[in-house]
Parts: C-alpha cells; structure tokens; sequence
C-alpha cells in the first residue's frame, strides 16, 4: 500500500485508533496517529509524535505476553509485507504523567506501507481497545 493512497488518508479520518509508525526496527518512530487513538491510548496528554514506540509504551508494563505478541507482530508484518491481524491481547499503557497504569486489552491490525521502490517503510496499525467485561 503506498502512503499517499486514499485509504491510508481515509484512515486518518476514521472513528477508529490509527497510528503510522516509521519501519525502522527495532525503534518504530511513531510518525502520526489520529484523535481516535489519543482517546484510546490516552495520549491526549503528551504528543508521543517522533517517540520510539516503546518510550510511548514501555513493553516492561505491558503485562502478560502483551509485549512479546506486539513485537513478533510488527517484526512478521515488515518481514513477510503482509497485513496481519493479532489475536486479542494484553498490553497495559499510562493513564496520565503520575506512572498509573490501565489494564488495557487490544486486537490489532497492521498494514505494511510501501513506497514506490516497494519498501516496506512504514506500518499503518489500526488498533481496537478490547473490553472484556462486554465479552
């Protein structure tokens, strides 16, 4: 997919969490993400633009196997240039600047961004906050 496609543009537009990260393994620099996953996240706090993925979201909190899930499913999307949608899973993210944490579950979907060359050269996530008490 490449980046300028009306989808990836439309997606920005959606109701639903977007965030674009940069493929840059092992850091996934977060490059844009819509209001729908400030909300989500709880990123309205702090503008996450330009961070590694994981000074946003510490994998040593993640709880659970929410960490490892995360990071085989980015690493198998840039790898195989596939969309990949994960099975549900943990991954506890801050509440606000005071270090509280909410118990967070998700199911993601990743889309591999191409540019002309056929690179893979960033990762396109829509996320879906999982509520498990509505399950």
């Amino acid at each position: 997919m490449k980046f300028n496609d009306a989808t990836i543009v439309d997606c920005f537009k959606s109701p639903q969490p977007v965030i674009l990260l940069r493929a840059d393994a092992p850091n996934f620099t977060i490059l844009a993400y819509n209001n729908a996953y400030k909300e989500a996240t709880y990123t309205h706090f702090r503008d996450i633009t330009g961070w590694y993925l994981w000074e946003a979201f510490n994998p040593n909190f993640a709880g659970g196997d929410g960490a490892a899930i995360l990071i085989e499913a980015l690493d198998t999307a840039l790898s195989t240039k596939n969309r990949l949608s994960t099975k549900v899973f943990q991954y506890n993210i801050p509440l606000d600047n005071s270090g509280h944490m909410a118990e967070c579950w998700w199911q993601i979907e990743i889309l591999p961004v191409e540019n002309v060359s056929g690179e893979i050269t960033q990762l396109l996530i829509k996320t879906n906050k999982v509520d498990l008490a509505a399950e």
